[in-house]
């Protein structure tokens, strides 16, 4: 099992450099190149998320590989704030009027969408995204 942790200042660059250090990493890994693409585009969705909630603290990938999935989370402070949000919940699907088109939360909704599983874990200190992609590595 190959795994990565990286941390990000949060700012603006942060999701561009997730993806070129994780894209050589998996690919290390051997992931199928489509794989790659999805967790990309995951990455980037939720990397965004934390820095627009939390601007002025570090966010945390870790990342693990197995023989037929990759385990993805993303963590960052909240700083003290209420924690893990209705709204946040909500934007995954797992609320009422859920709307995946809606202005805020289509990131989620496409996380979902391309993600086996999602969690989201926290607490008033800080909240986790976690997600399972699974993939057939007889494919690559």
């Amino acid at each position: 099992m190959a795994t990565f942790d990286l941390q990000f200042e949060p700012d603006h660059a942060a999701a561009s450099e997730a993806r070129h250090e994780a894209r050589h990493l998996l690919a290390q890994a051997r992931v199928p190149p489509l794989v790659v693409s999805d967790l990309e585009l995951i990455m980037s969705e939720l990397i965004s998320n934390a820095v627009e909630q939390q601007p002025k603290l570090p966010v945390r990938l870790a990342v693990s590989i197995t023989h037929y999935a990759v385990h993805l989370t993303v963590t960052n402070s909240t700083n003290g704030s209420t924690g893990v949000s209705t709204a946040l919940i909500e934007a995954i699907g797992n609320g009422p009027g859920h709307d995946p088109l809606a202005e805020r939360g289509r990131g989620l909704a496409i996380v979902k969408a391309l993600a086996a599983d999602l969690q989201i874990v926290g607490d008033r200190e800080w909240t986790s995204i976690k997600c399972l992609v699974r993939f057939d590595r007889s494919s690559t």
